[in-house]
């Protein structure tokens, strides 16, 4: 059943001109940053927030404004004129202030969020139950980061303090193929940390031409979404713009990049799936040489 137009709606971020040239934001982001006249972005983690008292550590549903009259040190902090917006692990360009979650962490392990971009409208989809996951306060992107920019945020963090870089947030990060593959291979050079690619596997039907052999020594491990035995319980379940063709498309891509990717997954979410379907599910992975995961749906 294809979901309403409303929860599949794009939240709106706040974006702001500086009055300024914001120097501060130079290096890492500062404490306190002014928005022109208009707002204030202050870190979550930040000591001016963590004295508030305020139950803000929890999880955001939204980039969210706080009035400054609720927070016991606005008079030695901030004018009362001003809204606050708290954020965590963002890049910010100083042109326009575009606010984007680049790199997040969930289970100590490091993510790339690319794209909002996705051909799939999965009813299960993360994104459809809250702006963010892990420690990012929201993944939805005011724009898509370059290249450059995502290394240049790679490259301020120490990546082999992390187990695993996944590359995997609010969008299939295949419809960024080459931008993808170039920083596997600048991540290859600077580290010898893991890399996983969270998919759909629909990278062929995304970029119009074969792409499996493009991943050889760039990938570890491709953990691909399966969801359904057959094109039509594909389909009912992921509202592919592929249609029919999107299953047949990820079972010849599962295949294929199991000669050039040391470990590829077959996965399906429990959620609503019978035994029987299931187990279907796992014939097919066997069929293609994948290994076969059932992941947990996850409610919020």
């Amino acid at each position: 059943m294809n979901r309403s137009a409303e929860s599949r709606a794009r939240p709106v971020l706040p974006r702001f001109r500086f009055d300024r040239p914001p120097a501060l934001l130079q290096g890492t982001a500062p404490e306190v940053l002014e928005l022109g006249s208009k707002a204030l972005l202050v870190p979550r983690r930040s000591p001016a927030l963590l004295r508030s008292r305020q139950a803000l550590c929890g999880p955001a549903k939204e980039p969210f404004a706080l009035f400054c009259s609720f927070l016991p040190f606005a008079p030695c902090f901030f004018p009362f004129d001003r809204k606050i917006y708290f954020y965590s692990d963002l890049f910010i360009n100083s042109k326009d202030c575009f606010i984007l979650t680049i790199t997040y962490t969930l289970g100590g392990k490091l993510y790339v969020n690319l794209t909002n971009r996705c051909p799939n409208a999965c009813d299960f989809c993360l994104r459809t139950h809250g702006p963010g996951v892990g420690d990012a306060e929201s993944l939805w992107l005011d724009r898509e980061p370059t290249r450059d920019e995502i290394w240049e945020d790679l490259s301020k963090r120490d990546l082999n303090a992390y187990p695993e870089l996944v590359f995997c947030g609010y969008g299939e990060p295949t419809c960024r193929l080459e931008d993808m593959l170039w920083l596997c291979g600048k991540v290859r050079q600077a580290s010898h940390i893991s890399i996983r690619v969270n998919t759909n596997g629909l990278s062929d039907l995304i970029n119009g031409r074969k792409t499996a052999s493009e991943f050889d020594g760039l990938v570890d491990i491709i953990s691909i979404s399966l969801n359904a035995s057959t094109p039509e319980k594909y389909q009912e379940l992921c509202h592919s713009q592929f249609g029919l063709d999107a299953l047949p498309a990820i079972l010849s891509f599962t295949r294929q990049v199991s000669v050039y990717v040391p470990q590829v997954v077959l996965s399906v979410v429990d959620k609503d799936m019978s035994q029987k379907e299931i187990a279907e599910c796992e014939r097919l992975a066997r069929q293609t040489g994948a290994l076969f995961r059932i992941r947990a749906y996850i409610e919020d």
